[in-house]
């Protein structure tokens, strides 16, 4: 009997708030004795299905002394007080850390995080709580523990969510750091807010703060301070580098096709969303020239086609609004006198200019004077393609080169591999010729 209820779980009245009945812990002087009362965790009431026919109605918490009480709900068998022993349904002894928290819930498992401990799951059924965790964290948690909060698409997809204390500096507060676990298993942690340094760590933690998500986002309450998490604005794909393929070696005036492709830190393709800006440089001639620019529309690699007027050695330079580069160097030989002997001045490509990936197509290669006639030629030549996954079956030598033999044109069977715009190209060292082929998806 009596007053004072100050380390109990109470059930009041719903009319006036009366006590309509109570439990206190058979050692309850001990537990005073100790700051160790039952009134620094919380209760969570079950569903009525984790019950059985005879006690359905059960609630859970737990105290700083660390002890698991299951109760009755039901006025007339909350527990009351008994000495010697607890008329509880059930107890866990040093199951958990000091609970300075309230227990969560979400299908058929309750989350505790004492003191100093992990994160722990228990599972409930039939009236009884599991005598081990069925899972529990690798992390444990610094006073005052945690609180869990669960978030879920029904009864999928649970997410346990903790907010614990973590001191960053001696002379500073503890911080709060964000914790999320996967229900089932929370020994799988999805996200940590100590994954970045301090870099996405709350304000001051507080004691019985509750991570609290609505609309997508995560709420977390500090020392006058609420931290808002959400998912962020991925940042765009940067590229590292860029590599541009195309012949190097070619007449003056004769337009030529250039791939760029951006490539990554991994030097794997990326997609990118940018603009580039080209110029060239000379070796021997007027230095840097701007010649245009080109936009990437979320794709690895563009393609552009350009000629230099005057013979010279130079570079082709391709450059983003960050600082990044690629560049190709070049022979830009004469165009061949008017009159005298006819010569090939360079190769004319066909093939069907749109394919799908992992399409064997054929691949002309004509060798014509600077009038665009077709001339018979004898000499050797290399094929390559921009995008390296790509291979060449050639009739004439798997290795991508062929010879004219007094022949004015020779086919080459080529698979395109890789999705993307490929420059095919045709060069005897001296003379060149390419085509550009895009390849969609199969």
């Amino acid at each position: 009997g009596g007053a004072d209820f100050g380390n109990s779980v109470v059930k009041l009245t719903a009319n006036g708030l009366g006590l309509a009945d109570y439990f206190t812990p058979s050692n309850f002087d001990d537990l005073n004795a100790e700051f160790s009362d039952l009134g620094t965790g919380g209760i969570v009431l079950l569903p009525n299905e984790v019950g059985n026919s005879v006690t359905p109605h059960l609630m859970v918490t737990a105290g700083s002394e660390g002890k698991i009480l299951l109760l009755n709900r039901d006025t007339g068998s909350v527990g009351g007080f008994t000495i010697g022993s607890d008329n509880v349904l059930q107890e866990l002894p040093d199951a958990i850390g000091q609970a300075w928290s309230t227990p969560a819930y979400f299908n058929g498992t309750i989350y505790f995080q004492g003191v100093g401990d992990v994160l722990k799951a228990y599972s409930v059924a039939n009236g009884q709580i599991s005598d081990t965790p069925i899972s529990q964290s690798a992390t444990p948690a610094a006073f005052p523990g945690a609180t869990p909060s669960i978030s879920a698409n029904g009864a999928q997809n649970g997410i346990v969510w903790t907010s614990e204390a973590l001191s960053v500096a001696s002379n500073t507060a503890p911080l709060a750091a964000l914790r999320a676990y996967d229900a089932g298993d929370v020994s799988q942690q999805l996200y940590s807010a100590t994954s970045l340094g301090t870099r996405d760590l709350a304000g001051p933690a507080v004691k019985y703060s509750v991570p609290t998500v609505v609309n997508g986002k995560v709420y977390v309450g500090g020392d006058r301070q609420v931290t808002v998490y959400g998912l962020t604005t991925p940042k765009p794909a940067e590229a590292d580098r860029f590599v541009i393929a195309g012949p190097n070696v070619f007449q003056q005036n004769i337009g030529q096709y250039f791939s760029v492709t951006a490539v990554g830190p991994d030097n794997q393709p990326i997609k990118l969303n940018a603009t580039v800006y080209l110029a060239t440089r000379s070796f021997f001639g007027e230095g840097l020239r701007f010649v245009g620019s080109l936009r990437f529309n979320n794709e690895f690699n563009v393609v552009l086609q350009h000629s230099f007027p005057t013979p010279e050695f130079a570079e082709l330079i391709v450059t983003d609004n960050d600082g990044h580069t690629g560049q190709m160097g070049i022979l830009n030989l004469p165009s061949p006198a008017n009159g005298g002997q006819a010569q090939v001045d360079h190769y004319v490509l066909r093939a069907s200019r749109t394919v799908r990936d992992g399409d064997r197509i054929p691949l002309t290669i004509r060798a014509v004077t600077a009038s665009n006639t077709p001339i018979t030629v004898s000499a050797p030549v290399d094929i390559t393609d921009s995008l390296p996954d790509s291979t060449i079956q050639g009739v004439y030598d798997s290795q991508g080169s062929a010879t004219f033999a007094a022949q004015t044109e020779i086919t080459f069977l080529v698979t395109v591999r890789g999705v993307g715009k490929h420059v095919f190209i045709v060069t005897d060292g001296a003379h060149s010729g390419n085509i550009l082929i895009t390849a969609s998806p199969r």
